[in-house]
């Protein structure tokens, strides 16, 4: 008899804004990663959940003309809000959709992470028993191309202060936004009241690692291949501002644990504020 297959469905997010000439051929090695998962049976299905953070091009309109046969959620909220909060969206939309056994994968949407290493990050997960895998600049074997070098020296220097300051196990790079999560470790930072993250910048990246720091959760990386020279669409990345931001949260970080939004201060659209509209393709048998 064949080996059965995994109950593991593995879910793709993708926070976009203004990634309208990215969807297409990004669409297309989805579609290449997903029929190479199902070959390897390390997944029963794979759904596209791509956050579409308050787009002015025709991102939106791209997602739809272009899901053909993969299954694809498209979730849309009253305004934009950022990264952390589109991040917040696509973690929440998982707890909400997910099973146990399910892994989210998050990925930048503008076609400069390779879907083929979804499969990368699976294989290190379940071999490893890791709960949370990070696509890292720093293993040996990974491949950068195209990102200029004052961004690599900066995020070089943000990567050994973290990890000298607020150090986790397995980490080296703490704010590369290719990784998977298993459910357990996001269910639990959780805690059913919602996953709750203070930045809504790019310094939400690091927030989420160490929000899941100190529970007994593994962390594993993999060579990432970056191919920045490849990008679409224009970079929403501003190195300088970003590189001093997430200096200023490392070090409050060090004296208190993030702590998410302050209500007062006005908190991310609640799930229930999202738009869902679900893009699967009829099922004719």
């Amino acid at each position: 008899m064949g080996q059965s297959r995994p109950e593991r469905q593995v879910v793709v997010g993708l926070p976009a804004f203004n990634e309208a000439a990215a969807i297409e051929p990004l669409f297309g090695r989805l579609r290449a990663a997903q029929r190479e998962l199902l070959e390897a049976n390390l997944v029963a299905s794979l759904r596209v959940v791509v956050y579409d953070d308050g787009s002015t091009d025709t991102t939106a309109q791209e997602v739809r003309r272009n899901a053909g046969d993969l299954q694809v959620t498209l979730l849309t909220p009253p305004r934009n809000g950022g990264l952390g909060v589109a991040l917040r969206g696509l973690i929440e939309f998982f707890l909400a959709s997910a099973n146990e056994a399910d892994v989210l994968v998050i990925m930048d949407c503008d076609d400069t992470h390779d879907p083929g290493q979804i499969q990368d990050l699976l294989q290190r997960m379940v071999r490893h028993g890791e709960d949370v895998v990070i696509a890292s600049r720093y293993r040996k074997g990974s491949v950068i191309s195209g990102v200029p070098a004052i961004r690599q020296l900066l995020s070089l220097g943000f990567a050994l202060l973290v990890k000298t300051i607020l150090p986790i196990s397995g980490v080296r790079d703490y704010s590369c936004g290719y990784r998977a999560y298993s459910y357990a470790p996001l269910s639990k930072a959780s805690g059913g009241a919602g996953f709750s993250l203070g930045e809504s910048g790019f310094a939400a990246m690091p927030e989420v690692l160490i929000r899941l720091r100190g529970y007994g959760w593994q962390f594993g990386e993999i060579p990432l291949r970056l191919a920045y020279d490849q990008r679409q669409t224009e970079s929403k990345m501003h190195a300088w501002h970003n590189s001093v931001r997430l200096m200023r949260c490392i070090a409050q970080w060090r004296i208190a644990p993030p702590r998410g939004f302050d209500p007062e201060e006005g908190a991310p659209p609640a799930m229930a504020r999202l738009a869902i509209e679900v893009l699967d393709a009829p099922n004719t048998n």
